[in-house]
């Protein structure tokens, strides 16, 4: 039986209905970006949301969440990321290739449009900006407030994918794939192809078939919505993963961990953990709390990877969570959200102490207790190529055993898809 449609509430659709899409240039390249701004009428000069969307998403998926936020009193901003949604492909991608996912540069077009962005069209007119980011949007804020800390207010994160989101059976061997495949097929000039590994092409990649054998939502009449806008705009259904847009992913999520790169990050983050996640991996999450002075995770009982896309019972307390994170003052102490049966599991350890009107936030280690990670050669080879290790562990003993055997394996592996496979998309 075919479950109903959903549809967006006749205001959230009459407020989507009152603003264009606009095509907005960025610095240094000719490929335009889809952009949409819903503006306070009566309050011109209100805070301001910017929502981020994730891999393989279009702004015309946040009506009803974009009409949250406006509710609440929030301009909203939503654009799409340069190569996928609306937005243009770069001029290098072949005309064959266009629905393969693909950026040249990670931080020249993701993290770079996203400053630019806020810098030129959001900022000048708002006090303050905050931000909603889902999943590799979530990565690519991340990298934006390490290198302007400034520039939001409040985060809100759903999802995130702060870690290899292949799996992980047998150990360690689905990143030094990832990385490895993605490393060779783009020096071998394969970048725009897709990768030649499970999950490279996408099984409901088809804009005009149902959604299937992914767990996105347990919300099937949104699903059904969703289904409906990619057969309307197919366009934005991408096809798969190029071997390019892996490389820059992967080596994007590594980097974070690089140096002081998350240390860098001062704005309060509220962390959204989905219970049931099969497209990202929580351990990352996990590891961004525990580097940032003021984050907050919070797990989402018995839900999917897509939180504002669930059921009812799901989503309206992560909305109300996130409402309540981002309305707060962001000098003030940081809201509680637990709402529904949402529940913090984890929460940056912290001592925060008045001064003036403001507070200070004088960051803790956020875990039993504080170990030096191992910054060795080999531990950090083991690192790239995907292996787990503990930061209380010999990293370089693990690094030294495995790196070889599985480098050797898995370069050999990737080699032969790659050209077995050369043919293909």
């Amino acid at each position: 039986m075919v479950s109903p449609q959903w549809e967006p509430s006749a205001l959230a659709g009459e407020l989507w209905e009152s603003s264009p899409v606009q095509w907005l240039e960025v610095p240094g390249r000719s490929n335009k970006l889809a952009f949409k701004a819903l503006k306070q009428a009566a309050l011109p000069h209100s805070e301001a949301v910017v929502i981020v969307t994730g891999f393989n998403e279009s702004l015309l998926k946040f009506v009803d969440l974009a009409a949250d936020f406006h509710g609440a009193g929030f301009a909203v901003y939503l654009f799409d990321h340069s190569g996928q949604g609306l937005s243009e492909r770069e001029a290098c991608v072949p005309e064959n290739r266009l629905q393969n996912a693909f950026v040249s540069s990670f931080q020249d077009c993701f993290v770079s449009d996203l400053i630019h962005i806020v810098d030129a069209h959001i900022a000048p007119q708002h006090p303050k900006v905050h931000v909603f980011a889902h999943s590799m949007g979530c990565l690519v804020t991340a990298h934006a407030l390490s290198q302007r800390p400034e520039l939001f207010g409040r985060v809100v994160m759903s999802a995130p994918a702060f870690s290899i989101v292949w799996g992980d059976k047998p150990p360690g061997l689905p990143a030094i794939g990832t990385k490895l495949l993605s490393f060779f097929g783009t020096g071998l000039g394969a970048q725009y192809r897709l990768a030649p590994a499970p999950g490279g092409e996408l099984s409901w990649w088809n804009p005009h078939a149902p959604i299937t054998g992914v767990l996105l939502t347990h919300n099937q009449e949104r699903l059904r919505w969703y289904e409906d806008l990619r057969s309307q705009h197919p366009e934005i259904a991408m096809r798969g993963l190029s071997m390019g847009w892996l490389w820059e992913v992967t080596a994007a999520q590594d980097r974070l961990w690089t140096g002081d790169a998350v240390d860098r990050i001062q704005a309060p983050v509220l962390v959204l953990t989905a219970e049931l996640d099969t497209i990202v991996h929580a351990e990352g999450q996990a590891r961004f709390c525990r580097s940032t002075p003021r984050s907050t995770r919070v797990l989402v009982p018995g839900a999917y990877h897509e939180l504002v896309f669930e059921t009812p019972k799901i989503r309206n307390p992560v909305v109300a969570a996130a409402l309540a994170w981002v309305k707060a003052p962001v000098q003030g102490p940081d809201p509680d959200p637990e709402h529904g049966e949402i529940q913090v599991v984890q929460r940056a350890r912290q001592e925060q102490r008045l001064s003036g009107d403001a507070i200070v936030v004088q960051p803790q280690a956020c875990g039993s207790k504080a170990v030096e990670p191992d910054t060795s050669l080999l531990a950090s080879g083991a690192a790239f190529l995907g292996f787990g290790v503990p930061e209380d562990t010999g990293g370089a003993i693990v690094g030294l055993a495995l790196i070889g055997a599985g480098a050797a394996t898995a370069t050999a592996i990737g080699l032969a898809l790659l050209i077995t496979r050369r043919q293909r998309l």
